[in-house]
């Protein structure tokens, strides 16, 4: 059976990423993926991570795939930036290659907050997702304005289930989401998960990032220090975490400091 899917606008691409999962596909199926008048540089990184987990999610069911006007090379092209597939085998090696290069774009500047939220991202899909192993992490860096932008996504439980999990009386998701972010909050599912995480990332944001969190049907968005949570009107099937950090933003670096570009 073929199936389309459509996008016409860049709002529409999450919810179009999420209708695959409620669509009864079966093995030899064939899907096609075309996009509208959305224009390359509105695709950001939460766009080509939230795609690649869907590819993902297609691919382990033998569902072929056909694309129009979608598939762009520049997404995967850059050695250090662009797209990677997240395993605990190889995810140290991308991080520290990645610190490694924005430490030469900005020698002058501290980026401790960088290297820690994206091991923090990284580690979200480790300790809570339940994903098995459909899950990616996308980076984009604007040298002119000097922002790095960060997207994780997987196709797990998602934060807000397991979390609701956990606590049954949270009436939300955007509830459980936010409950997620509170200073030391863990799960406790994995031994190392003490509870350091996405409270570090959002405390660590400048009036100029921007994080935002969807799972399942909820969200939280962090702008100007301030952080606002939604109802989804759809449900995304895991995680998808976003973080766009300005990077003359951070501290400089004390010049007696030596520069540890290890992780």
């Amino acid at each position: 059976m073929k199936h389309s899917i459509r996008i016409s606008d860049i709002s529409q691409w999450l919810p179009a990423i999420a209708e695959i999962r409620t669509r009864s596909l079966k093995a030899n199926d064939h899907v096609t993926f075309s996009l509208g008048k959305i224009k390359p540089e509105e695709i950001r990184s939460e766009h080509i991570a939230s795609l690649s987990c869907c590819l993902q999610y297609l691919q382990d069911r033998n569902i072929s795939i056909s694309m129009k006007k979608l598939m762009n090379p520049h997404w995967y092209a850059d050695r250090v930036f662009g797209l990677w597939k997240i395993d605990e085998g190889t995810s140290a090696d991308y991080t520290t290659r990645l610190y490694r290069h924005l430490k030469v774009l900005n020698p002058e500047k501290d980026l401790t907050a960088v290297r820690m939220g994206i091991n923090e991202l990284i580690y979200n899909v480790f300790d809570h997702s339940e994903s098995s192993d459909n899950a990616f992490i996308h980076t984009s860096y604007d040298y002119y304005s000097r922002q790095l932008h960060i997207a994780c996504c997987d196709f797990g439980i998602g934060i807000a289930k397991l979390v609701r999990r956990f606590h049954p009386d949270l009436p939300d998701d955007k509830t459980a989401i936010r409950k997620a972010t509170e200073f030391s909050f863990t799960t406790r599912s994995r031994p190392h998960n003490g509870g350091i995480g996405l409270d570090n990332v959002i405390s660590s944001c400048s009036d100029t990032d921007e994080l935002f969190i969807i799972s399942n049907k909820g969200q939280i968005i962090v702008q100007n220090n301030n952080m606002s949570t939604f109802a989804l009107d759809y449900e995304f099937p895991g995680t998808l975490i976003f973080y766009r950090i300005s990077i003359t933003e951070l501290p400089d670096i004390d010049n007696d400091d030596l520069d540890d570009v290890y992780i």
